[in-house]
């Protein structure tokens, strides 16, 4: 398995595991006992079917807010920026179009972004962002209650949008 493939991420959150980069032997065995795999055919065939659990919006959700908790320190109540967006594009490679604004979000957040961090308020309030804000902003409203990192996010992208206009060529027709 690829560990950058989001099935593994899957496999995690379905077997119960505590911490990125590792499967602790007891939890492996125990999480592949619940899920009824005790060959690696079985185990192969299980993978396909927990894939398809990411298009189902439900179990999606479910993974994605585990995956927040999954990712961070247990100690620590937020994870770093750069990870949350490698984090996002795993998760949402498997859900094209469900969520327009991953892609300039966590470009955003790797090069121009003031929040180091993302806190689980973040985390689930992206989520809600792709879900209610058109790709276009139009129905963005900076008085709604978004935390103040999406309102700098929309800013970013308007003028990012602005810069591309004005250094698109003019043609003299």
């Amino acid at each position: 398995m690829d560990p950058e493939d989001v099935i593994v991420l899957v496999l995690a959150w379905s077997i119960g595991a505590k911490k990125m980069g590792f499967f602790e032997k007891p939890e492996f065995v125990s999480g592949l006992e619940k899920l009824s795999c005790d060959t690696v055919e079985k185990v192969k065939l299980k993978l396909q079917d927990l894939k398809k659990l990411l298009s189902d919006d439900v179990k999606f959700k479910e993974i994605y807010k585990w995956s927040f908790n999954f990712a961070k320190e247990p100690t620590q109540r937020a994870i770093e920026s750069e990870l949350a967006a490698g984090l996002l594009k795993l998760l949402m490679k498997e859900r094209k179009g469900k969520f327009p604004h991953c892609e300039e979000f966590c470009e955003y957040l790797t090069t121009t972004s003031k929040f180091k961090v993302i806190n689980m308020d973040h985390w689930m309030s992206f989520y809600q962002f792709n879900n209610l804000v058109k790709p276009d902003f139009s129905n963005f409203n900076a008085e709604d209650a978004w935390p103040t990192m999406f309102d700098d996010f929309v800013e970013w992208r308007k003028n990012k949008g602005k810069e591309s206009k004005a250094e698109q060529p003019t043609s003299n027709d």
